[in-house]
């Protein structure tokens, strides 16, 4: 008890301290392992904003409980919608955290919690298998991820107020066929969203929704498929999409640029597989200084998280921590925040926040 209160003092103080913001310049990280609840082995750091952290500690897929994180209080679990497991994905910096949870009634779906309040299952579309998850949240507190809908087909979702019992806007696909998939993954504070949708190809495609533009595909790296994954307030969106050699690579797109073009971040000498596709790299967070994390394939073909910056382009975040202890390996990075801090995991399943030192 007493060196968890001198870590969350230390790193309070890290949080707060405006100095410590890293940009552009060269940053060396100081790692902090930010443990896990109490009964599990293992935890994930999914996103982080301001100073609050969420993910899951888990000891399976179905034994897992969502936390969230700050410096005065350390790790909390979120609880769960009235059944035996959830897992947090998304958090603003208010405090409030999103992602699923089984219910009561067995259900596996979307959930919202108030900083202060309890977690309560989201509406979802109609459907016979109802089913949701939700990603992220901003500070209107509007939620994105999809719900199950009347074919059991996953469409990508909004919703507008999570304290009514609205259900979640249907956004739709870029085909227009209700049996084709589609999701949300990101959303910044203008309601700008990012996902994927299957398209008039076939596959997946990475996609831009906005209530003037209605859903765009994003195009990709001259392959034929592709994903957003998150979308900062300054229309930096990055993701991963299917290159002209067959891989998927980390991509960034400025949405709100003149003449919007999705550019490859490379890789780090190593190729892999991911969700059953040859990779080597994929973009998970971004802020507005269009600072960028994810992971990548190292010449020995090890996932390793990475720090993308314009000034230095993809960097190993394994080379660039002061402190890392022996064995252990940063294998994703998952989500960056307006000071440059990063959250992911690690090789052997540990929570790990990153904070710059210039």
């Amino acid at each position: 008890m007493k060196r968890r209160a001198i870590l969350a003092a230390m790193l309070f103080a890290a949080v707060a301290a405006p100095l410590c913001m890293c940009h552009e310049a060269a940053c060396d990280y100081t790692y902090y392992d930010l443990g896990a609840l109490d009964g599990f082995p293992s935890a994930e750091a999914w996103n982080i904003a301001g100073g609050y952290v969420v993910g899951r500690s888990y000891a399976s897929a179905q034994d897992q409980l969502g936390f969230i994180w700050s410096p005065g209080s350390g790790m909390r679990s979120l609880g769960t919608a009235g059944g035996a497991y959830s897992r947090a994905y998304g958090v603003n910096t208010l405090g409030d955290s999103v992602g699923y949870s089984q219910t009561g009634e067995g259900l596996e779906l979307a959930f919202y919690k108030s900083k202060r309040g309890a977690m309560t299952a989201l509406p979802y579309l109609p459907s016979p298998n109802p089913y949701s998850r939700a990603y992220a949240i901003n500070q209107a507190r509007q939620i994105v991820g999809f719900s199950n809908n009347e074919f059991s087909n996953f469409k990508a979702c909004i919703w507008w107020n999570p304290q009514r019992a609205d259900p979640p806007e249907n956004l739709g696909n870029l085909t227009g066929d209700p049996l084709h998939n589609s999701c949300a993954f990101g959303i910044n504070d203008s309601a700008e969203v990012v996902g994927d949708s299957i398209g008039t190809n076939g596959l997946d495609r990475p996609i831009y929704w906005s209530r003037s533009t209605g859903m765009l595909d994003l195009g990709t790296l001259g392959g034929g498929s592709g994903l957003a994954r998150a979308i900062c307030n300054k229309g930096h969106v990055v993701g991963s999409a299917d290159n002209t050699d067959g891989y998927r690579e980390a991509f960034h797109i400025n949405v709100h640029a003149a003449r919007p073009r999705m550019r490859g971040l490379g890789g780090l000498g190593g190729t892999g597989t991911f969700m059953d596709y040859p990779t080597v790299s994929y973009a998970q967070g971004v802020n507005n200084a269009a600072m960028i994390v994810g992971f990548a394939y190292n010449p020995s073909n090890e996932q390793v998280a990475f720090l993308w910056t314009r000034a230095n382009g993809m960097q190993d975040l394994n080379t660039l921590v002061s402190n890392l202890p022996d064995g252990v390996v940063l294998s994703r990075a998952c989500g960056i925040n307006a000071y440059g801090y990063i959250v992911g995991f690690t090789a052997d399943g540990r929570a790990f926040l990153l904070v710059g030192q210039p």
